[in-house]
């Protein structure tokens, strides 16, 4: 039996030599795509160093594009010129990109290559199917704050913090069951306490954190919340794992609102008997939920009366 060396033929189509079957939303592919001009057979042909190749996603990509985040290209010894970030000349009869991401979780995504090169066969070949994964949490999108609307001193918030937890894609991280967010006063101006504690936190589900009941009580302008992404699997903050995803929210004012009870300063007054007058005067004023005062109401009647005291 005699043996043939067979010999690669003239370059007749380009394909794919390899391809990344699974990636994380937002990540770099672990595997770099590799394209190849070919023989019939199949073979690379390496003495192809002319012409260029792009990469792209396939029109029923779910409307995603293709993230480039390094413009050099290396294999190995071999460096890859790039015309721009999507196209490279064939080196050595192949061309190898990297740097290379998809954002949005989802299966189905296919890589398309496509050549300039005059070949009697294909100048465009398709990878098989790329599923890209939800990875790991690392920022916070604020969805609603108090910002959004008007605030009142003593009055919770009509827009609750509501946040996502987001991988690097932008995928809202649903299957960590452990993560926590906390809320506290980043820009305080009066110095008051969040209520009904601070700091707030509040348990993520389905990758969605959010906040009930929260108010302050003094107003003031520019608070400011700050927002962190915790980890573990107690509701004790002191039992939590804090990580360095962290989000600052926008400014607020808390106003004064509407009358709701009177405050008497000062609380205890010294008197004579004799009919002398009290020393010092009571002050009665007008407050809202929060304790503040309404300096610019003047159409109100207080009336006094005397309670059933130890004289009586």
């Amino acid at each position: 039996q005699q043996t043939f060396a067979g010999d690669v033929g003239e370059p007749y189509q380009i394909g794919v030599i390899k391809y990344p079957q699974a990636v994380y939303g937002g990540i770099e592919c672990n595997m770099n795509p590799v394209v190849a001009v070919q023989d019939k057979g199949q073979n690379t042909v390496t003495s192809v160093k002319n012409g260029t190749v792009m990469i792209s996603l396939a029109d029923n990509s779910f409307g995603e594009e293709l993230i480039f985040s390094i413009i050099k290209q290396v294999n190995f010894t071999e460096v890859y010129k790039v015309i721009s970030p999507s196209r490279l000349e064939w080196t050595n009869g192949t061309a190898e990109f990297q740097g290379i991401s998809i954002n949005r979780a989802g299966y189905g995504y296919h890589l398309v290559f496509s050549t300039d090169l005059d070949l009697p066969g294909s100048i465009e070949c398709q990878s098989g199917a790329i599923g890209v994964l939800v990875g790991d949490p690392i920022k916070l999108r604020i969805i609603e704050e108090p910002s959004m609307s008007r605030v009142y001193g003593g009055k919770v918030f009509p827009h609750q913090p509501i946040l996502h937890v987001l991988d690097k894609g932008n995928n809202i991280v649903k299957s960590d069951s452990n993560l926590w967010v906390a809320a506290i006063l980043y820009a305080n101006p009066t110095k008051t306490l969040l209520q009904p504690m601070e700091p707030s936190v509040t348990h993520v589900k389905e990758g969605v954190a959010k906040f009930k009941h929260l108010f302050l009580d003094k107003a003031g302008e520019r608070y400011r919340f700050k927002y962190f992404l915790l980890k573990g699997d107690s509701d004790d903050i002191r039992e939590l794992t804090a990580t360095n995803v962290t989000v600052l929210g926008n400014a607020f004012d808390v106003l004064v609102g509407d009358p709701e009870g009177l405050t008497v300063i000062p609380r205890s007054i010294k008197s004579w008997a004799g009919n002398r007058p009290f020393l010092p005067q009571p002050k009665v004023l007008l407050v809202d939920a929060g304790g503040n005062v309404l300096k610019n109401v003047s159409d109100v009647d207080i009336d006094v009366v005397m309670v059933q005291s130890l004289s009586q």
